[in-house]
């Protein structure tokens, strides 16, 4: 789960992996992002808890091995 600030960037990020390994690796590659934030009546807002899965994929030949999932606006 994160945060994310109106300005899109992302804060108090905290990743749930399946295996523990994967944890900072997944938090930094959030962190690296830039969201669009929401928008109420015209006002960039913060969401909370947001859901930013991402997935690993080891059976590629990219340079980077995960993929980013899209956000989900779950809210806290």
């Amino acid at each position: 789960r994160l945060d994310v600030s109106p300005t899109g960037h992302p804060y108090n990020v905290a990743a749930t992996c399946t295996d523990g390994i994967f944890k900072q690796s997944a938090e930094r590659a959030v962190r690296k992002v830039t969201f669009s934030p929401l928008v109420k009546d015209g006002i960039r807002i913060e969401m909370l808890g947001a859901v930013y899965p991402i997935e690993f994929d080891f059976n590629n030949n990219h340079k980077n091995a995960f993929k980013l999932v899209k956000i989900s606006k779950e809210t806290a």
